[in-house]
């Protein structure tokens, strides 16, 4: 009897893209040719976000060479959009021990941790958070005001939300298992987050619900590999976050 063999595990590489022209031709070919364990397949699901720039014409031609597939927004959807897009997307394919990989589209996101993320979710965690707050951890060549902004907002919301193994709720570079994901967004992707980059923290938020076991790893976010201004607005931001924190931690009391 032919003993049967396992479908190879696929990962997913997660890009919300704003503006991002000159980092994406890097970035993409980095993506698609990322070593990655054998038999380990890979999509890159590229949501350009309404892009002013030459962005969309560099996916268009990009994905007749790599495996992308290219979600397209006009008008501009906002981060919660680009999730909502992105996991919708996602879900319909993904499997139980695949892994989604979302990362920032301006090369802050060190390429280097790819391995040990798929890793770490193949060993058995079913969220792995790339941590500036983890020790070993840094902000690197961080505009001063940001990095004093970040840091109290991660410490309030682990005051407020304390989910277990998580000392970095904003980052957006994680990587999260299939099964984890479907639990999360099968049933349909919706956000509390208002147009806001807050929403990347309640992506976390919903998951935890289920009781994933997290992990994190230390991550060295360079501010300096930006290709592209921040599209982030620091004090909106903010404000989103503290109405969050608000309405889940009254969701967790009652």
């Amino acid at each position: 009897m032919a003993e049967e063999t396992k479908d190879p595990v696929h990962v997913y590489f997660v890009l919300p893209i704003y503006n991002e022209e000159a980092a994406l031709p890097k970035l993409l070919k980095m993506l698609a040719t990322e070593q990655l364990p054998p038999g380990i397949e890979r999509t890159i699901v590229a949501v350009d976000d309404g892009s002013t720039d030459s962005s969309a014409e560099i996916l268009a031609s990009l994905s007749q060479q790599y495996p992308i597939k290219v979600i397209t927004h006009k008008p501009n959807r906002g981060i919660p959009g680009t999730f909502k897009s992105a996991f919708e997307f996602v879900v319909q394919t993904v499997r139980d021990d695949d892994v989604v990989i979302v990362m920032e589209s301006d090369c802050t996101s060190d390429p280097s941790l790819i391995p040990e993320l798929v890793q770490r979710i193949n060993n058995g965690s079913d969220i792995v958070i790339a941590s500036r707050h983890a020790h070993g951890g840094a902000y690197v060549r961080f505009p001063w005001f940001r990095t004093v902004a970040s840091t109290i907002v991660n410490m309030a919301l682990r005051v407020a939300l304390h989910i277990p193994k998580v000392e970095d709720y904003t980052i957006f570079y994680r990587a999260y298992r299939g099964s984890i994901i479907k639990r999360g967004f099968a049933g349909g992707v919706t956000f509390k987050a208002k147009k806001s980059f807050a929403v990347n923290g309640e992506v976390l938020l919903i998951l935890s619900t289920f009781h994933p076991k997290i992990e994190e790893v230390p991550l060295h976010y360079d501010y300096g590999l930006k290709t592209s201004p921040s599209s982030m607005p620091l004090v909106a931001t903010l404000v989103e976050y503290i109405r969050l924190a608000c309405l889940y931690m009254g969701k967790k009391n009652s």
